[in-house]
């Protein structure tokens, strides 16, 4: 009797498993660190306005706090949205300049403080809220396109960023300068430079990296201001 047996099938081409997707500590760092702010903010602004003061006492506190938080969820829905990067500055000082930039408003709570007089309190009032609002404008325009460390992904030339190149610097910059005329410190104001010093460049690594690498950045960076319009 002949030994018949049956062909197999013909198997599938061989495919290599996929390579596992590395995690992005950067990406996990900011997330949290945002995710924690916005649960700081959210929680105050409950105390606020739960505390039974009058309402003109709670409401620059609570306005505030409302602020905050919407800028922190913005910026972790823009960090768990965006995609890879078509380049990045991988300087050890941008790098350090970057994360110390991001971490340093969170000092302000530890820092001594004065007693201001009740001007002082108002222009502290508006420079915090206005900083604070024109930071959230910001980020919602710039949007998957933001990150921490200098990157390359598309032109944003909308919103607050059809005046400056870095209105996000310039929100913060606003929103720490009152919280240095309510503190009323010496320190305050050191930290105030230290900010942009360290936002200032940062700025220029990052138009150096956006020039090479996103068309129409350069023309883009020729009809707008820096930081602040007429200055700089």
């Amino acid at each position: 009797m002949a030994d018949l047996r049956l062909d197999p099938e013909p198997s599938a081409p061989f495919r290599a498993p996929a390579a596992p997707r590395r995690v992005d500590l950067g990406r996990v760092a900011v997330v949290l660190l945002f995710v924690l702010s916005l649960l700081s903010a959210a929680g105050k602004a409950l105390v606020t306005a739960t505390s039974g003061l009058p309402v003109r006492e709670v409401a620059p506190g609570l306005a505030s706090c409302l602020l905050t938080v919407a800028f922190c969820a913005l910026v972790v829905t823009a960090y768990l949205r965006r995609g890879d990067a078509g380049a990045t500055d991988r300087s050890a000082a941008v790098r350090l300049a970057a994360a110390s930039a991001t971490c340093l408003p969170l000092v302000i709570p530890a820092l001594p403080t004065g007693r201001p007089g009740e001007g002082a309190a108002l222009l502290a009032f508006v420079l915090i809220i206005a900083g604070t609002a024109w930071s959230v404008w910001a980020v919602r325009h710039l949007s998957t396109c933001l990150s921490v460390v200098p990157q390359a992904r598309r032109l944003v030339d909308t919103g607050p960023y059809r005046l400056v190149r870095h209105p996000l610097y310039l929100g913060e910059l606003v929103a720490v300068a009152g919280f240095a005329v309510r503190g009323g410190h010496w320190l305050h104001a050191v930290l105030l430079l230290a900010l942009l010093a360290l936002q200032l460049y940062r700025a220029g690594r990052e138009e150096g990296l956006l020039a090479g690498q996103v068309p129409g950045y350069s023309d883009y960076a020729a009809r707008t201001w820096r930081i602040v319009p007429g200055v700089v």
